[in-house]
């Protein structure tokens, strides 16, 4: 059975794709969190803290896309 699929709809794979995605960037986030409290150089901290603030962007980016795309599906 083929099924004809809107250029914004998402299969079951690419689902699975982006829940991964979603999975790794908290990874990242929990990750850089966790380093930015080990150590004790400002420099090195301050560069945690922004590459864990950019990897919640990345997530919350993706989350919201993911969020428009499956409502417009719904409907």
């Amino acid at each position: 059975m083929t099924q004809m699929m809107g250029q914004n709809q998402l299969s079951d794979k690419d689902l699975l794709y982006i829940q991964d995605e979603l999975n790794t960037e908290l990874l990242m986030v929990k990750k850089y969190h966790d380093a930015m409290q080990t150590v004790a150089c400002p420099e090195i901290k301050q560069a945690f803290q922004q590459a864990c603030e950019m990897h919640q962007r990345h997530y919350q980016t993706m989350l919201t896309q993911l969020q428009g795309t499956t409502q417009g599906q719904m409907q």
